[in-house]
């Protein structure tokens, strides 16, 4: 029963397009990790960039998601617009410069989107995980991930999850919408198919 309402989300993933961009070396946050943990931070956002990967000096093209290092969810000004005419609840949009390889600014139009708070809503019974032997209620593997729908604001499109946070988790729905409009350099692991392979 609870994998067919896990069937309900899916998890953002990048999609790599033509010669896409791949960023890497984020500069201008001090703390990373606040990113992963469900916190507001636009009142304290500065400065931010991201640079190309410069091992793949020709992969230069930025579409409505883009691939990065840090596995979070960076969309075009078209795709933010997306979000906000929809009325997305529980994200802000974080801006971002993205410079080439070469130190050029590339892009000042792409956003971080930053769900917040986090969603409990994790069915562990019925999910396998490995918990952290450093912080033991946070979970570092999972084999098995399940979400119980009930345990989610229903108010909410995207999310991450309390002791899991790597993973970014959309409504189906939501991202059938985004496919069926043409947006480009995203795909989505259904929940029930994550970790791949």
């Amino acid at each position: 029963r609870t994998g067919r309402m896990s069937s309900d989300f899916v998890i953002w993933s990048d999609r790599s397009v033509e010669n896409s961009a791949r960023l890497t070396g984020l500069a201008g946050l001090e703390r990373e990790w606040t990113l992963f943990q469900g916190m507001h931070l636009a009142p304290d956002w500065a400065n931010v960039s991201y640079e190309m990967d410069p091992n793949y000096p020709e992969d230069i093209a930025l579409f409505d998601g883009v691939a990065n290092i840090d596995q979070l969810v960076i969309v075009s000004k078209k795709l933010r617009e997306f979000f906000v005419r929809r009325g997305l609840q529980g994200v802000e949009f974080l801006p971002i410069t993205i410079r080439d390889q070469r130190g050029r600014v590339a892009s000042r139009d792409h956003v971080i989107v930053n769900p917040y708070p986090l969603q409990d809503a994790i069915d562990m019974d019925a999910s396998e995980v490995t918990y952290d032997r450093l912080r033991p209620t946070d979970i570092a593997e999972v084999e098995r991930l399940l979400i119980d729908p009930a345990r989610v604001d229903p108010k909410v499109g995207i999310f991450r999850l309390s002791r899991f946070t790597r993973v970014v988790v959309v409504r189906r729905s939501l991202a059938e919408a985004i496919t069926a409009e043409g947006f480009r350099g995203m795909r989505w692991i259904p929940v029930t198919g994550y970790p791949e392979g």
